[in-house]
């Protein structure tokens, strides 16, 4: 368990920075109980006065929480929610933000999940993430393919790339935890794209799905014939 320790640790001390004195409060669901115990044990070393909110499993990422979770998330200082599907795109979560709330939401995470990416050098990855962010901003175009077909080209004129480096610890800062990455918005993008998975679209299982990008829309969805791959 060393490592989900030491994962522990950066999301809470690093990632978060929670503070003595400060209101936490941990949203979980059954699943993901025992892991957010370890969260607000370590927020409670840190001299939190922490507390663990159980609720049950949302349906769908984006589905309210109960409404006394959603109070417990506005009053606190810092809120940490591993749940099995996500809060990061509801009223609650914003609305604890903008009640000055700083915090992070961990949907689908798994202890050994948590393990494995968390339990990291924070300053590499923060650097890193930091790298990746400055070529993206400096780049006027990325070119994306793959060996079944997919050739694509996005423009990145004058759009800025943003590092998700873990940093939460700033007032009303909010974010994704496992962290380390660097991405931007494209303006614009053409060209085709094979996918190794997708979110149903109404296509019947088998060959991967093939996307085709004109003038920065979904043309059209359609499959990879046998042959192509």
């Amino acid at each position: 368990m060393e490592e989900l320790d030491r994962a522990v640790e950066t999301v809470v001390g690093r990632c978060l920075g929670v503070r003595a004195g400060e209101q936490v409060v941990v949203v979980v669901d059954e699943q993901t109980s025992a892991l957010g115990e370890r969260l607000r044990a370590a927020a409670a070393r840190a001299g939190a006065d922490a507390v663990l909110t159980v609720m049950d499993a949302r349906g769908e990422h984006g589905q309210e929480p109960p409404a006394p979770v959603a109070a417990a998330l506005a009053a606190a200082d810092v809120f940490i929610a591993p749940t099995s599907k996500s809060l990061s795109h509801t009223k609650a979560r914003k609305a604890a933000t903008d009640a000055g709330a700083r915090g992070a939401t961990l949907p689908g995470v798994t202890a050994s999940m948590l393990a494995r990416l968390m339990a990291c050098d924070l300053e590499t990855l923060q650097r890193r993430s930091a790298q990746l962010a400055r070529l993206l901003s400096d780049a006027d175009e990325a070119r994306i393919t793959c060996p079944r077909g997919t050739n694509l080209r996005l423009d990145l004129s004058g759009r800025a790339g943003i590092a998700d480096d873990g940093d939460l610890t700033g007032e009303r800062a909010f974010g994704n935890l496992p962290c380390g990455e660097g991405f931007t918005s494209p303006l614009g993008a053409e060209g085709r794209m094979v996918t190794g998975c997708l979110a149903s679209i109404g296509l019947p299982l088998g060959e991967p799905p093939l996307l085709t990008i004109e003038d920065g829309k979904l043309a059209s969805a359609t499959q990879v014939e046998a042959s192509g791959c």
